[in-house]
């Protein structure tokens, strides 16, 4: 009972290996995927059906629909990205640099005021 069920363990580990492995264009009847699903969610029927039904066959010639599915695909060429936002000066950097300093300068000398009571805003 023990070797019966080590010799499933691995050919569902075969299978699993097997479709992983398959090139997505050779695989019969489902998507990769699906395959994948059926084999992890039913071990004993999925690996028998993989094996009949979903298994790439190798070796075989399958006419003038192989040789489509082989072709080569035509390349295409990437979208070009949109342009990126100019940069700006090293003048214009350090202005807003300083303006953000004197902003944070600010807000520094109200919270000091704020602490000490001597809030200006509540006048």
């Amino acid at each position: 009972m023990q070797l019966l069920s080590f010799v499933l363990i691995g050919v569902w580990v075969y299978c699993l290996i097997d479709i992983l492995t398959s090139r997505r264009t050779d695989v019969r009847n489902l998507p990769k995927w699906a395959w994948l699903v059926v084999v992890v969610l039913v071990p004993p029927v999925g690996v028998l059906l993989w094996f009949l039904f979903g298994r790439p066959q190798h070796g075989r010639d399958t006419g003038w629909a192989a040789d489509v599915a082989r072709a080569p695909r035509p390349h295409v060429p990437r979208r070009a990205r949109a342009p990126r936002e100019p940069v700006d000066d090293e003048a214009t950097i350090r202005a807003r640099i300083a303006e953000r300093d004197a902003l944070l300068a600010r807000w520094a000398e109200e919270d000091e005021r704020r602490r000490q009571g001597d809030d200006p805003s509540r006048s």
